[in-house]
């Protein structure tokens, strides 16, 4: 019986966490939620117990029926998905952009599309106060290689055989508006670097193209 109330939660919350449906908040709801059932297994033991008519102290097995083991691999799931849906998020902001190499309309601030993903992220790292300091840094150092290399992808698309001086500030705009979030340490404990890092391949090639030497990026 104990084995069964085991895998019947274990399933259960695998089962929830991988419902397509689930938000975003949904699933960092669900990750804080285990935690707590983690920490405070020892009273979950006892409810088990005295449904199953087992001491908490008779068994190894028992002793672990809600303990570390039982959540690690829920936890896990929970950290995959919640970064697969974030990227998803991003993936939606991203398709959004709209890029007029040929422009010659300047402006001085960051692409309406920028704006509200960065924004969204802010909000949205907020809600991640509660989970593992591990999980919501790591989303975070995700967010930020993604959000790089979807910029540095757009610029280096191949179907782009000429571009303005104009366009290249325009997108210029919105890679200083990402290292401007990036130094704005949107989860505690983020390395400022490691957000800026993913980024520095196209900060570089912006440079170099607007001092006329991008000879030397080639190079």
């Amino acid at each position: 019986m104990k084995q069964w109330y085991q895998r019947r939660v274990r399933e259960c919350l695998l089962e929830l966490i991988k419902k397509e449906r689930l938000v975003l908040s949904q699933i960092v709801q669900i990750s804080i939620n285990t935690t707590f059932l983690q920490k405070y297994s020892s009273c979950m033991e006892t409810f088990v117990s005295s449904k199953t008519g087992c001491t908490v102290s008779d068994t190894t097995r028992a002793r672990d029926l809600y303990g570390l083991k039982m959540f690690v691999k829920v936890k896990e799931e929970a950290k995959t998905r919640i970064h697969a849906k974030l990227m998803e998020k991003i993936d939606e902001f991203f398709e959004l952009s709209r890029y007029n190499w040929m422009t010659t309309e300047a402006r001085e601030y960051p692409s309406d599309y920028m704006n509200d993903l960065l924004n969204y992220l802010k909000n949205t790292f907020k809600t991640f106060t509660q989970l593992e300091h591990h999980v919501a840094i790591g989303s975070c150092e995700a967010a930020g290689n993604h959000i790089s290399q979807k910029l540095y992808d757009i610029f280096v698309d191949p179907s782009i055989t000429q571009m303005t001086r104009v366009a290249l500030d325009i997108l210029d705009q919105d890679v200083i508006a990402y290292e401007g979030f990036a130094l704005d340490s949107p989860v505690a404990g983020v390395s400022e670097i490691k957000l800026l890092i993913p980024i520095q391949s196209l900060r570089n090639l912006i440079n170099l193209i607007k001092q006329g030497e991008y000879d030397k990026y080639i190079a």
